[in-house]
């Protein structure tokens, strides 16, 4: 299917990442003007392509020759991405192929070697979600460059590589991770072995400025051209959750025993699966030949033969790329670690505080073993004269392969059709409702329910497949969504969208940022339960077009919208009275600064204390947090709890508190939290603080704790 139908076959429709990937590329490449910067999502801001899962190396060419006079170029991005993914699998077997030829291994062991690794490569789940991580070729490629520069010395390796460092980077910064490491350790090396292997240090800083310098200063000024986002978080969040583990390179977890029969294994000798995106298990002939190694270890230790084990191999090169894997090993597993217990250290890792996953670290050890594996063995098979061993050795090591192979759980993976999508010329009857639509007429999309995911302070989850449905209308006709689905966007324009689905107690920011008056088409699930107070009350406002058997679509203009903020305004303020009760108080005015002020990876207690008897069960907790829509403010841990007479403690609320503000006030943000409060309560708790968290100064306001019929004061 994907090799005939690639211009109609997607490699999964049930991903969010993969529907998000193909839609940013095509629409970056038929509407957008800019080469870096996609106005798809996130209106009227768009986003700067890095973050938007965009294939730059699919859209920039196909850009590029729109503006040279080719009509339709966006036709092609289907194919295109469906084809690049396909070759780097024939691209990875190749280049391991020609890897194994720089490291002397004959041709059957190399092919056995490329043709086993390729298609246990962790990347190949990758192609049911992130397209722009399922290159497999390009930790092969980089590899093969090192060794051909390392046998030949010729400085067009490093021109190759820096090539290869520059577009792998600009696919995704994993790439430039792992590219990075294994450059410097290479030049490191031949730095410091340069007189017994002859290096001049004026070649090896050519090489340096060839293969890393200058393609790392070109990647940092190309993927800042054009954003405008000043306020995205310098700590993604993920760090902890999708940390590497070691269990997850020795052990086949998230696989089956059986290929297509039985559950993948979740658990282990009674060891707990880790994240599948953080497990790259290496496979049983690397597993072997990795256990027969470390036996030879404990012997060489024994004997006092350090040498032996410092040289894992007889071929230097090959303990290089043992060596780069292992410093990416302690990045991935140690290191989270450590920022855990001193999370300060995150103010201070740069480039690596921004790899959330850091787990995928692990895709590099993953390939250099395997590389090891075939290494050693077909070095053992060497020593001895006995045909019948060496037969019997690649003929296991071709049946562990085939069985990993097989239970291999790349079944995230399944082509399907998305016909609606590719009638480029709307004849289908599913896109008919296009002839009752005229796209001049609106702005930009507004999806209900609302979703953004990507600011790392709180998300909006996705519902009902929206971003499918969405997505699907915006290409059709054009018009970019206000939703968003990307990663480390702008903290400010991602409330400013998120407002929409909170209670209009101000005007909604973002109809101030709108270029013009021109409506709103509405896409909206037909599940009304689905839809919040204020998103149905904002379909109450608008008009009702026409409905499909997947969503409905209507018309709202920017007057009726501010409308809408003004009668609920009005609403509000004829309903509040002038004796309601408020059962607690705290503005904290004789504190320094007015304030309970502390630090976000501290725990400090807005409230404490016993509560009166005639508190009604319903009650609401309101406060103010200043500076909420700075960084990391959103991720900070609110904790309330409830306690009988005898101490027992009961969880009334507990989460990130970006998940309970519900209204912005230029940088201060509410928090919002109605509970119940169970029978014989005699003392109430609230916590703010998260001991993760780098620390960063914070201040608490005007609590209020208030019977909930006066839920919206």
């Amino acid at each position: 299917n994907m090799l005939t139908n690639a211009h109609r076959v997607f490699f999964s429709l049930w991903s969010e990442d993969m529907i998000k990937d193909i839609y940013t590329t095509t629409y970056h490449t038929q509407y957008d003007s800019s080469f870096t910067h996609c106005t798809a999502m996130g209106y009227p801001y768009g986003e700067q392509y890095t973050y938007t899962g965009l294939q730059i190396l699919v859209a920039a060419p196909l850009q590029l020759l729109q503006k040279m006079g080719v009509e339709d170029t966006w036709k092609a991005c289907l194919t295109l991405i469906n084809y690049y993914v396909i070759i780097t699998i024939f691209l990875c077997a190749l280049f391991l192929y020609l890897l194994f030829g720089e490291l002397k291994l004959p041709p059957l062991p190399s092919l056995l070697g490329a043709v086993g690794i390729t298609f246990l490569m962790p990347q190949i789940q990758r192609m049911g979600g992130h397209l722009t991580l399922a290159y497999l070729c390009i930790i092969p490629m980089a590899l093969y460059f090192i060794a051909k520069l390392h046998n030949t010395r010729h400085w067009r390796w490093s021109v190759f590589y820096g090539i290869l460092l520059l577009l792998s980077a600009l696919l995704h910064p994993y790439y430039l991770t792992f590219l990075a490491d294994i450059s410097i350790v290479y030049l490191v090396y031949i730095f410091f072995t340069r007189r017994k292997n002859k290096w001049r240090s004026s070649t090896i800083g050519l090489h340096f400025c060839l293969q890393f310098l200058l393609p790392v200063i070109l990647f940092f000024v190309l993927t800042s051209i054009g954003d405008t986002a000043l306020d995205r978080t310098s700590v993604p969040d993920g760090m902890y959750y999708y940390r590497g583990r070691l269990i997850g390179l020795l052990l086949p977890f998230h696989r089956t025993l059986f290929g297509f029969f039985g559950a993948p294994l979740k658990t282990i000798m009674g060891i707990k699966a880790p994240e599948w995106e953080t497990c790259c298990y290496i496979g049983i002939v690397a597993l072997v030949a990795l256990c027969v190694w470390l036996v030879q270890v404990i012997w060489d230790l024994f004997h006092l033969r350090f040498s032996r084990i410092i040289h894992s191999t007889n071929s230097p090169l090959l303990n290089l790329f043992l060596l780069a894997s292992l410093l990416l090993l302690l990045v991935a597993t140690v290191l989270p670690a450590i920022v855990q217990k001193h999370p300060e250290l995150l103010n201070h890792l740069s480039f690596l505080a921004q790899l959330r996953a850091l787990g995928r670290l692990l895709w590099l050890p993953f390939v250099t073993l395997n590389i090891f594996a075939i290494y050693q063995l077909w070095q053992w098979s060497s020593t001895t004269q006995k045909e019948g061993i060496k037969v019997t050795i690649l003929a296991l090591a071709i049946i562990g392969y085939c069985y990993d192979i097989y239970s291999h759980s790349f079944l995230r993976v399944w082509p399907e059709f998305y016909s609606e999508w590719t009638d480029y010329n709307n004849k289908l009857p599913e896109n008919q409702w296009l002839q009752e639509i005229n796209p001049d007429e609106y702005q930009a999309i507004l999806s209900l329910p609302v979703f953004h995911v990507g600011s790392e302070h709180y998300h909006l989850q996705i519902k009902d497949e929206m971003l499918h449905k969405s997505s699907y209308v915006s290409f059709k006709t054009g018009l970019p969504l206000i939703c968003n689905t990307s990663a480390r966007s702008s903290i400010t324009r991602a409330y400013n969208c998120m407002e929409l689905s909170w209670e209009p107690w101000k005007e909604y920011n973002i109809l101030k940022d709108f270029p013009n008056d021109k409506p709103l088409l509405i896409v909206s699930t037909l599940d009304q339960s689905l839809l919040n107070p204020n998103e149905k009350r904002i379909l109450s406002y608008a008009d009702s077009l026409m409905a499909t058997d997947k969503f409905s679509l209507h018309r709202i203009s920017i007057d009726a919208l501010r409308q809408l903020c003004h009668d609920y305004q009005q609403e509000q303020a004829n309903t509040i009275k002038s004796n309601e009760i408020v059962y607690y108080n705290q503005t904290w005015d004789n504190n320094e600064h007015g304030a309970l002020s502390g630090y976000s990876n501290e725990t400090l207690f807005l409230y404490d204390d016993p509560i009166d008897s005639t508190w009604a069960k319903d009650i609401n907790i309101s406060f103010w947090i200043k500076g909420y829509i700075h960084d990391l403010m959103g991720r900070i841990v609110v904790a309330v709890d409830a306690f009988d007479e005898d101490g027992n403690a009961t969880s009334l609320a507990w989460g990130r508190v970006g998940q309970f503000v519900n209204a912005i006030d230029g940088e201060d943000g509410r928090v919002y939290i109605p509970v119940t409060l169970p029978e014989h309560t005699v003392k109430l708790r609230i916590a703010m603080g998260d001991p993760n968290l780098p620390p960063k100064p914070v201040a608490y306001n005007n609590l209020l704790i208030y019977p909930q019929k006066y839920a919206n004061k």
